[in-house]
């Protein structure tokens, strides 16, 4: 088997190394959800209906869709921290944009270049972490760089819409700059580029064919692919119109959207601290595909019962458990499927989800706007997380827990 040519970091250096990656993460997962608690009030403003606003959520979807398989190449070349630079760079622009827009095209061109800064970042803060440590601690490292972006739902997001909600909805993008600038900042000064134990590639077309058709050799890889797109109808597509849903179906407002979130995002940070300890126990795998299997079955309670404030609430908490330790497990199942081309099967994995994020806003907008209904809706998002589960369990080896039994034995040879 081909080495990884990244040099291993000592313990206490990986230790500092994590925070920052979190907080980067944390800024995307704002980015993506900011739309979901203000869409009703942007498209009031704009004359449109919800339907048509939650094409902002396809809207940044698409360049990731498009380019993240490139960034991966890239990233596995010149490194984690230009990328991460670069990707940062361009959501500030994107954020700035979006609270001036004077139009919805301008926002939706916003969005697109926001999806685009995203894109350039995710994969290489999953691929830094597969850098850096090792298969048996990657599950709880995972598990903080999940619980950290969570955070962006129990923080930021609610504070977005209180600003949202008492001001205007531009506000959540004056948030999202700062958040941002802030960022950038302690990236320059603090995020080290890693150290390579041998010469990377030149990147060239061949080199990426190269890359791509490592991935697609795998079957495991190839499958967990198409898991995630689905994943990603259920999870982001509903992220979309989570907000819209309190709002049309029990009439609130949009900073009374904040504890819901808060709640929302609490149980998505406690999940993923369980699920970080659980996946290093247990099988990533089965974890990933029991989560899956739950949340899909509390989305459809959620949007054929939630019609009370309090049962509403209560299911969405619920979905966000479930969600939780999906996001940690499959993390760290996913990060070991093709060891040799990390970046570029995360980047594929990326693209994937927002693939599924893109279809799932789609989906939704098609829904909503058949007057079909959010019930409707949420039976969609279910079938789609059933699907990602059994696509899964039948057709993904856990290549992790093969590399791990091998290290023990090497281990107990030595």
């Amino acid at each position: 088997m081909k080495q990884e040519n990244t040099a291993p970091l000592a313990s206490d250096v990986r230790r500092k190394i994590l925070p920052l990656l979190c907080l980067c993460s944390f800024g995307t997962l704002f980015s993506f959800r900011a739309i979901s608690p203000i869409l009703v009030d942007i498209s009031q403003e704009f004359g449109i209906t919800v339907a048509a606003t939650g094409s902002l959520g396809a809207a940044y979807s698409l360049p990731a869709v498009l380019l993240a398989l490139f960034f991966g190449p890239i990233s596995d070349r010149y490194g984690r921290r230009p990328l991460i630079l670069m990707g940062q760079g361009i959501l500030i622009l994107s954020s700035i944009g979006s609270m001036l827009a004077p139009s919805f095209i301008f926002l939706f061109l916003c969005r697109i270049l926001a999806g685009l800064g995203a894109a350039a970042v995710s994969p290489s803060i999953s691929a830094a972490i597969g850098d850096y440590f090792p298969y048996s601690e990657r599950g709880r490292a995972y598990g903080w760089l999940i619980s950290s972006t969570t955070m962006a739902i129990v923080v930021g997001v609610p504070a977005g819409s209180i600003l949202a909600g008492s001001f205007s909805w531009r506000w959540m993008f004056g948030l999202l700059t700062l958040v941002f600038l802030a960022v950038m900042i302690l990236m320059i000064f603090h995020l080290p580029a890693e150290r390579r134990t041998e010469p990377s590639p030149d990147i060239g077309f061949a080199t990426v064919l190269s890359g791509f058709k490592q991935i697609f050799r795998v079957r495991s890889a190839a499958a967990a692919l198409l898991s995630t797109i689905f994943f990603g109808i259920f999870w982001y597509g509903w992220g979309t119109y989570n907000g819209a849903f309190f709002i049309q179906t029990l009439g609130i407002s949009t900073e009374d959207l904040a504890p819901i979130f808060t709640l929302q995002g609490l149980a998505i940070l406690s999940a993923s601290q369980i699920g970080g300890l659980l996946s290093d126990r247990f099988t990533k795998k089965s974890l990933a595909v029991t989560a899956m299997i739950a949340g899909g079955v509390v989305m459809a309670l959620l949007t054929h019962f939630g019609n009370t404030y309090w049962l509403a609430i209560t299911l969405n908490t619920l979905m966000s458990i479930p969600t939780g330790l999906r996001f940690v497990s499959g993390s760290a199942l996913l990060s070991e499927l093709t060891p040799t081309a990390r970046a570029t099967f995360l980047s594929f994995n990326a693209s994937a989800q927002e693939m599924g994020s893109m279809m799932g806003a789609s989906l939704g907008g098609l829904v909503l706007g058949s007057f079909a209904g959010y019930g409707l809706l949420g039976i969609s998002f279910a079938m789609a997380a059933f699907l990602a589960a059994l696509i899964l369990h039948f057709f993904v080896v856990e290549a992790g827990l093969l590399k791990a039994t091998e290290d023990v034995l090497n281990e107990g040879r030595g």
